[in-house]
């Protein structure tokens, strides 16, 4: 059920996503019946400049959502500040 919960989450409260991925203990499988679900979750280029943490509650179940826009290093120079 918590991978069921999180990908509708994910559809439900952010269908814009390019990408999302589980982890903590639902990702390792030592999930309880009280523990959260830790999702990061990529926007597309058009939200690059956004980033926030949301916790609430989906489907009776705590939520942590690590929210990002998509921004990619330039591969040529990773130390550098530039982006591509």
């Amino acid at each position: 059920m918590t991978l069921r919960s999180a990908r509708s989450f994910v559809g439900v409260n952010f269908p814009q996503g390019r990408a999302a991925f589980l982890g903590g203990s639902a990702a390792s499988g030592g999930a309880t019946a009280s523990s959260d679900l830790d999702i990061l979750i990529v926007l597309p280029d058009e939200w690059s400049s956004t980033s926030f943490v949301e916790t609430t509650t989906y489907e009776g179940q705590l939520v942590e959502a690590f929210v990002y826009g998509l921004r990619l290093r330039c591969a040529v120079n990773w130390a550098s500040s530039e982006y591509c």
